[in-house]
């Protein structure tokens, strides 16, 4: 956790009690002053990099946090927290307010295509853009009810939720899939929602 710890990278942490390791930590590639996000590389069953479980962006983070999804070509992210709970901020929100209105990050321009919202969750459509290289189509879905108490989603629904993950992951060859969430307990919601893909 040598890395989540230097004087540089302390700001870019949520909570200085959720570091990744260093030996499983994502190094981003092109950063113009530290390589460092608070994320980490978890195994799947196909492939020792499957997934990504990062924390709720924070503002001064939202650039590091696009160019981690676009750098690994992120289809999928999976967001499990509200923004805001019981009058707490849980992430700063990193999705444009607005469909078709372009907003810049850096290098990176974020658009959000589209947006669906459901019973169980919601589902947002965002186009990242660089200049000169190849778009990518990501998929964020948020899922409704999931807090630091617990997710209160019935099981039919909360299957049909991974089961969507995993489909829009599929649609797109050498993808991650990159999960978030509240941080008082953030080992505990990522294993969850991983460990139940397999079921």
């Amino acid at each position: 956790m040598r890395a989540g710890n230097e004087p540089v990278n302390r700001f870019k942490n949520r909570s200085q009690e959720a570091l990744p390791y260093d030996h499983s930590r994502v190094v981003l590639i092109n950063s113009q002053n530290s390589d460092y996000i608070n994320a980490s590389y978890i195994a799947g069953a196909d492939s020792p990099c499957e997934y990504i479980a990062t924390q709720g962006p924070l503002y001064s983070t939202l650039s590091d946090f696009w160019r981690m999804v676009y750098e690994h070509r992120t289809g999928v992210i999976v967001m499990l927290c509200d923004s805001v709970e019981n009058g707490k901020k849980m992430v700063d929100p990193y999705w444009p307010d607005e469909i078709n209105v372009p907003v810049r990050h850096g290098e990176l321009t974020v658009t959000m295509t589209g947006v669906s919202v459901l019973d169980a969750y919601a589902m947002r459509q965002i186009k990242v853009t660089m200049k000169d290289r190849q778009d990518l189509r990501v998929t964020q879905l948020c899922i409704r009810g999931w807090s630091e108490r617990g997710c209160s989603l019935p099981a039919e629904k909360l299957i049909d939720v991974i089961r969507v993950a995993g489909s829009r992951g599929n649609e797109i060859e050498r993808t991650c899939h990159s999960i978030h969430c509240i941080l008082s307990r953030p080992w505990q919601d990522w294993h969850w929602f991983i460990a139940l893909r397999f079921f």
